[in-house]
């Protein structure tokens, strides 16, 4: 599942560089010919409808979302199309580096496992991996949150007396 929100993040980001850097349409022009359904060839019409296994896990994923999380997910990818290319890019880049990251982090720890997996097993290591690990840093972060709560409040009492004082 992770795998397929990531796609589906993946797709929709695509989607929206490819919707906005296309030129405007002219409403004068004439469309151009379409291929029949179930040709040879044939395409979903319009642009940024990527085709092969990543776009139909995407696709699969998508329509396995609740309403709820497709919402959620339009409306990132609205915002993702309204960004600066400067900004779309280094989004782009970040969830790349992440990527890379998590690839390395699980080659590492199946190194360090000592185990010897099949391409499947591997598959099936990295997503619990993934999935397990996503969790404890979550865990990580709320624990993190209520240490810092108490010092920030601290802090902020401490400025405003020293700035409150003539």
């Amino acid at each position: 599942m992770a795998r397929q929100l990531a796609a589906l993040v993946v797709l929709g980001f695509a989607t929206a560089l490819v919707a906005q850097d296309r030129p405007p349409v002219d409403p004068t022009a004439t469309p151009a010919p379409t291929k029949a359904p179930g040709s040879p060839g044939m395409r979903r019409p319009g642009p940024g409808f990527p085709s092969g296994p990543d776009a139909e896990k995407a696709r699969q994923g998508f329509q396995q979302m609740s309403p709820e999380q497709r919402q959620r997910w339009m409306e990132t990818m609205k915002q993702l199309s309204e960004l600066p290319p400067e900004r779309k890019m280094e989004i782009f880049q970040r969830a790349e580096f992440f990527r890379k990251k998590m690839r390395e982090d699980v080659e590492a720890a199946i190194k360090r496992s000592g185990l010897s997996l099949s391409d499947e097993q591997k598959k099936k290591f990295s997503d619990r991996y993934f999935e397990e690990r996503k969790h404890l840093e979550e865990d990580l972060r709320k624990q993190m949150e209520e240490l810092r709560r108490p010092k920030l409040e601290a802090l902020v009492e401490k400025l405003k007396h020293e700035f409150a004082e003539p």
